[in-house]
């Protein structure tokens, strides 16, 4: 088992990019991932069907003061598979962590803002100091009033950041950091003339934001932004749009590189017209987001040395791997998220613990600047609640992803 790193040890200055991230301190990033291998024949530690939340709290234990986190997924229901897997992922890490005197008490939201609303009455009766969920915008929406009632702060796994704040935090893997990633990438490439095509929606109008702000930074010239549907209907009027309905040559290209944080279909049907227009990846550099780490996207041939930011894939690949192990099948991509919520809970649980202080996961522990490192890579919160991270460049080659850039390893400040 990889032993727990607290922070204090002094740590090597890396150059990291990432503008929409507040000020960097210096410090170790206490890891709360993990790089052993799991025995094969070892259960988890807890139960992942339903349970009776008094049988599990009155089963033998031993006699030391427990700390008790509740986790609240969709147990039941149209969503029992991704609430499952999130709960088995924070299981791993209970189990991975070793930690006696930690207890996940996992509650079933039945995936609805009701059924997540009283989960938290429930967790709350069960004496829990922290809520892992939920996992949809309207459950966290529910669970934010009701936990603030029990003072409870709450690590929701919903990506809408427009939630977070107060007592709510977002685990999810957020579109800012991906953008301005990328965007300061690119312009270190040299690229200076860039075409965005993004949806219209709330996720289309952060990147676009978020890009163009970087991209001014830079002094990148934006020269046209089209925006399409979610579902893509109108995506060949949008390649259309940017070609001025024209095919283009190499020697007459107006952009070096085309931002595209747009998935699955839609994305499809953009680099298919852009094909048929002049414009594909090796004359024009294709950026992306995480929307890209898609095995459809990575298998597409039209898709070869385009370029995206998202967390490096080394550490999830080995959390894949355990996973599998233990439970005997793959996890979905969201499932590392609930890994590292619970790891975290047993890091500032541990940290209270060896400071004498009594365990209740304050704000200022949460928001600790120099952050955690976990299976998706560092992170830590900002006074918003959002979770900031660390991201890779990766490019797809081959129908695999390849590093370009490493995630950066801390949030240490770097002299310009």
């Amino acid at each position: 088992m990889a032993a727990l790193v607290l922070a204090g040890c002094a740590v090597a200055t890396q150059r990291q990019h990432q503008p929409h991230v507040a000020g960097s301190v210096d410090g170790t990033v206490p890891s709360v991932a993990t790089a052993g291998a799991y025995p094969t024949a070892m259960p988890p530690v807890f139960p992942v069907a339903p349970v009776n939340q008094g049988d599990l709290l009155n089963s033998q234990m031993p006699q030391v003061q427990m700390t008790r986190v509740g986790i609240l997924v969709p147990q039941t229901g149209a969503n029992a598979a991704i609430g499952t897997a999130l709960l088995q992922a924070a299981q791993l890490a209970v189990f991975d962590l070793n930690e006696t005197s930690f207890q996940l008490v996992p509650v079933d939201t039945k995936g609805t803002p009701q059924g997540a609303s009283d989960a938290v009455r429930s967790a709350a009766d069960n004496g829990v100091k922290m809520i892992l969920g939920p996992l949809f915008a309207n459950e966290v929406s529910a669970v934010k009033d009701a936990a603030r009632g029990y003072n409870l702060q709450v690590m929701a796994f919903s990506t809408d950041w427009r939630l977070a704040g107060d007592n709510v935090y977002s685990m999810g893997v957020l579109p800012f950091g991906q953008a301005s990633r990328v965007a300061d990438y690119a312009s270190r490439q040299g690229a200076r003339r860039i075409g965005i095509i993004a949806t219209q929606d709330m996720y289309g109008d952060a990147v676009v934001e978020e890009f163009q702000r970087v991209a001014q930074h830079y002094g990148i010239n934006i020269i046209k932004v089209v925006r399409i549907d979610a579902n893509g209907g109108n995506a060949m009027q949008a390649v259309q749009t940017m070609t001025g309905n024209n095919v283009l040559s190499a020697d007459r290209m107006p952009y070096d590189a085309l931002f595209m944080p747009v998935g699955g279909s839609a994305l499809r049907t953009l680099v298919t017209g852009l094909k048929q227009y002049g414009v594909d990846s090796s004359r024009v550099k294709f950026l992306g987001t995480g929307l890209w780490d898609d095995a459809d996207v990575l298998r597409n041939p039209l898709m070869a040395g385009a370029v995206y930011a998202a967390p490096s894939p080394q550490l999830r690949t080995t959390f894949e791997r355990n996973y599998q192990r233990i439970y005997g099948s793959l996890p979905p991509r969201l499932a590392s998220i609930g890994y590292d919520a619970a790891a975290l809970a047993i890091v500032l649980a541990r940290n209270a613990t060896a400071q004498n202080r009594p365990v209740t996961f304050d704000r200022a522990a949460i928001t600790d600047p120099n952050g955690f490192s976990g299976v998706d890579g560092i992170f830590r919160f900002n006074q918003q609640g959002l979770a900031e991270r660390g991201m890779a460049v990766l490019q797809i080659q081959g129908g695999t992803i390849h590093v370009v850039e490493p995630a950066p390893q801390t949030f240490q400040a770097v002299a310009q």
